[in-house]
């Protein structure tokens, strides 16, 4: 509707396809305002004590599965502190007990796990849409449809349109149109972000680090 050719028509024939614009402005408009909290679960393997999870840049709180199938909320320490060393450095257990986050999305745990268990780690805080917009119960990922709804809340909406329109018209070479959109992008992503601030319960607090 706002870009002044249509969808399809040989003006939007490029190699950059709309979807993937749509899923960088969604990531990015997440990362910006942090209006976007939610879960993502990984395997637990025997003998690894290193695990990543892409899409969440700023976990919160960490669970493990034990042997009865019951989440378990593991004790976050910094990585550097000596105190963790006693947990990096134990005999394999489980399930491990602490946890420690390195360049925001890298997840150590302490001890080693001992034993393998799918879906053993729930991870909880901020996360941006990534590939996947949509996730079943046992929390595997689903490839993405074009009926599928962009998972950010309804108010952060506009940001992402307005983020794919700047992007689109600078590929296109329409810099005064990109200019436009773009002053349109800073207003509703200031928007989206007093939203998430009052909704969110957004803050500067540090919730991943804490002492045991």
């Amino acid at each position: 509707m706002y870009f002044p050719e249509s969808v399809g028509t040989q003006g939007w024939d490029d190699p950059f396809a709309l979807d993937s614009l749509v899923k960088d402005a969604a990531n990015e408009v997440a990362r910006l305002t942090d209006c976007l909290e939610d879960v993502r679960y990984l395997d637990v393997t025997a003998g690894t004590q290193t695990y990543c999870s892409p899409d969440t840049y700023r976990p919160t709180a960490v669970f493990i599965k034990n042997s009865s199938g019951s989440w378990e909320r593991m004790r976050v320490m910094r990585s550097q502190d000596d105190n963790f060393d006693q947990y990096r450095f134990d005999s394999q257990a489980d399930p491990p007990t602490h946890v420690a986050f390195r360049g925001g999305n890298q997840i150590l745990l302490g001890p080693t796990p001992s034993v393998t268990r799918a879906a053993g780690l729930m991870i909880e805080g901020y996360v941006q849409p990534g590939e996947y917009w949509v996730y079943n119960s046992g929390g595997t990922a689903q490839p993405v449809a074009d009926t599928d709804e962009c998972p950010l809340p309804v108010w952060a909406h506009d940001a992402v349109v307005y983020n794919v329109l700047v992007k689109r018209a600078e590929i296109a070479r329409e810099f005064n149109m990109a200019e436009m959109f773009r002053a349109q992008y800073r207003k509703h992503l200031g928007d989206a972000e007093a939203k998430a601030g009052l909704y969110q319960a957004r803050s500067a607090k540090d919730y991943t680090v804490r002492q045991f």
